[in-house]
């Protein structure tokens, strides 16, 4: 019977150390998982790390990007106070081109009014010159005419002097007239030199207004030409304000685009925001999940520990049974069974009672060693009719 309870413990405790070694395998599958599982974490936390890293390069990028829209945008304002500027100083460039165009138009007013006073002149010095020749005319003629009273005088004179007597008196008169007919000449060549002079004159200031009409010419076709310059320049300062209309247009439309681009930047770095906030708690229940996985790998790491020792204590009691079922049991020594034995030492008694030499009497039963020689161990008994009373078991 205890063979048998002894086979049957043994064929439970090979059952326990199957389920053992399958719970074992089962753990080991476990531990590989969790293993992978951890490997995928820290995988995933580094693919998380790698994301919110080249999060925070967009981050920087964006950063860089808005600093640069600023950049950009505070250039473009300096650009428009610039074209401001530039249009106000145009505005300025075009009232003083108005100005000096209203002095031109005064000084061609002026100049026409000074070349037609100069012609007026002209007219006038030609009317005078006529009228010097008219005068010169006239005083040829009146000098036409004294040579002619000249000589009708000589020849008067030459018949006084044939009556010369008789018209001495005539002749002191003729004398008379004739120095006065010759004052009278010199102031007609002083006269004609004054004339002469005077026509000199009026040569020298007709060839001096021809020069200042040339002058006047001159100026004048520079006065054209300088007003057509202001033309091209008033032109060209329309088409500058037009490009610069145009330039304000196309800054306009730049600006509305950087406004669009930041409000869109403002939604990505928003939206970005929210993704690192949830990576953030992704990675706040990763390291839970990695706590409680470390928790349960330590659990494990605990369950394989008491399950090497429970192993162990296997491995002891398999060493023992087979001890039990397949080793020799030595012969205890004589002396008091002990009141707890071993599964051996209980297992020993009963086999040395059952197969040793006994002898028993009306009053005792001893139990010998293998020789039959000492008594290992000995009770007494008795039996009064009614009772059989059997003593412990004490030593030989």
């Amino acid at each position: 019977t205890s063979l048998t309870e002894i086979d049957l413990v043994q064929t439970e405790i090979d059952l326990v150390q199957a389920s053992l070694s399958t719970i074992v395998s089962e753990m080991n599958l476990t531990q590989a998982s969790l293993s992978t599982v951890v490997s995928e974490i820290d995988l995933v936390q580094a693919s998380i790390s790698t994301i919110v890293s080249e999060i925070d390069l967009v981050q920087a990028s964006l950063s860089t990007i808005v600093s640069e829209i600023n950049l950009v945008q505070a250039s473009i304002a300096t650009s428009l106070s610039e074209i401001n500027l530039v249009q106000a100083s145009l505005s300025t460039v075009i009232s003083e081109i108005d100005l000096v165009q209203t002095e031109i138009n005064l000084a061609q007013a002026s100049l026409s009014t000074a070349l037609t006073e100069i012609n007026l002149v002209q007219a006038s010095i030609a009317t005078a010159l006529s009228e010097i020749n008219l005068v010169q005319a006239s005083i040829a003629t009146s000098l036409s005419e004294i040579n002619l009273v000249q000589a009708s005088l000589s020849t008067i004179v030459s018949e006084i002097d044939l009556t010369q007597a008789t018209l001495s008196t005539v002749i002191s008169e003729i004398d008379l007239v004739q120095a006065t007919l010759s004052t009278a000449i010199a102031s007609l060549g002083t006269i004609e030199n004054e004339i002469d002079l005077v026509q000199a004159t009026l040569s020298t200031a007709l060839s001096e207004i021809n020069l200042a009409q040339s002058s006047l010419s001159t100026v004048i076709s520079e006065i054209n030409l300088v007003q057509a310059s202001i033309s091209t320049i008033v032109s060209e300062i329309d088409l500058v304000q037009a490009t610069l209309s145009t330039v304000i247009s196309e800054i306009d439309l730049v600006q509305t685009e950087i406004d669009l681009t930041q409000a869109s930047l403002s939604t990505s770095l928003t939206e970005i925001n929210l993704v690192q906030a949830s990576i953030a708690t992704s990675l706040s229940e990763i390291n839970l999940v990695q706590a409680s996985l470390s928790t349960i790998v330590s659990e494990i790491d605990l369950t394989q520990a008491t399950l090497s020792t429970v192993i162990s204590e296997i491995d002891l009691v398999q060493a023992s049974l087979s001890t039990i079922v397949s080793g020799k049991i030595a012969e205890m020594a004589q002396g008091l069974p002990t009141s707890t034995p071993t599964l051996i030492e209980a297992t020993n008694y009963l086999y040395r009672k059952f197969r040793n030499k006994q002898e028993t009497t009306a009053t005792d039963n001893k139990i010998y060693d293998d020789a039959g020689v000492t008594v290992l161990f000995q009770e007494t008994h008795s039996d009064d009719g009614t009772t059989f009373t059997k003593g412990k078991y004490v030593s030989g």
